[in-house]
């Protein structure tokens, strides 16, 4: 095949007209005051192949097509693969990504790693979420896959959407009405039946006595009233007493308002 060497550049220029494995050599000399002082000589091989057109590459299951979202619990984590196929033979194909869901603080473990391939190639993106994730608006990552062929290039892209919601939104579990402080392990305090959502914040509960006075307050999802007064720590009458019970969740804020009644 004819070819061409820029004496300045070094860059070497083929156009070939036939099919098939070339080797050719490049020569340095050396001369210092017109006097040849050293050589080196080193061969290369090159192979012509037929460049039959490009078809874009695609990405494929378990996500196809070029839009897929995801909605997880706070806390949760959350892995999924991403592959890139090229029905070209001869075609190098790379994956990279870019948006808010990478390196975000508000995501912890967040990983994924760019690829280079031939023809096929997957990857993984995986990370874990918080209460400080929970958001009304989406995460949005995009993957952007590329082929690279003798005739250029195809750039294909997949938008992956991730909203991290709250357990129960405007949800408390039941709360037990009745209960009976008296050291036997059975009822011994008033408090919920169970976490429901470790990301309500803030959270309160304010229980009062049948005259409006206000006997105990807390702030934590894992109360546990034992039938004191909160002053002074003295055990109060046997009786009904109100609660008002109240959380902020991600999209909601939530009220609830009760009785319990004490039993000595």
């Amino acid at each position: 095949p004819a070819m061409a060497i820029n004496p300045n550049t070094g860059v070497i220029t083929a156009t070939p007209s036939t099919l098939g494995i070339y080797v050719f050599a490049v020569r340095v000399e050396e001369f210092k005051n017109g006097v040849k002082i050293g050589e080196i000589r080193r061969e290369v091989q090159y192979q012509v192949i037929a460049c039959g057109g490009n078809a874009p590459p695609t990405f494929s299951q378990p996500i196809a097509g070029n839009y897929k979202s995801y909605t997880i619990i706070a806390g949760d984590s959350l892995c999924f693969p991403i592959t890139l196929n090229d029905p070209d033979t001869n075609d190098s194909i790379t994956i990279t990504a870019n948006g808010d869901l990478l390196n975000n603080p508000k995501l912890n473990g967040t990983s994924f790693t760019s690829v280079k391939g031939h023809k096929n190639g997957t990857t993984e993106l995986c990370f874990t979420s918080s209460c400080e994730s929970i958001a009304d608006a989406p995460y949005k990552v995009q993957f952007i896959g590329k082929d690279f062929s003798c005739y250029g290039s195809n750039t294909v892209t997949l938008d992956v959407d991730v909203f991290v919601k709250s357990k129960m939104e405007g949800k408390i579990n039941p709360v037990p009405n009745v209960f009976s402080p008296n050291s036997d392990s059975k009822n011994d305090y008033f408090q919920l039946n169970a976490i429901a959502d470790f990301c309500a914040n803030p959270f309160s509960i304010q229980i009062f006595d049948r005259w409006g006075l206000k006997v105990y307050e807390s702030n934590e999802l894992d109360f546990r009233w034992d039938g004191k007064y909160m002053k002074n720590g003295k055990d109060l009458t046997q009786g009904v007493y109100y609660y008002i019970i109240s959380a902020n969740f991600s999209q909601s804020s939530f009220e609830e308002h009760g009785f319990v009644q004490l039993l000595r």
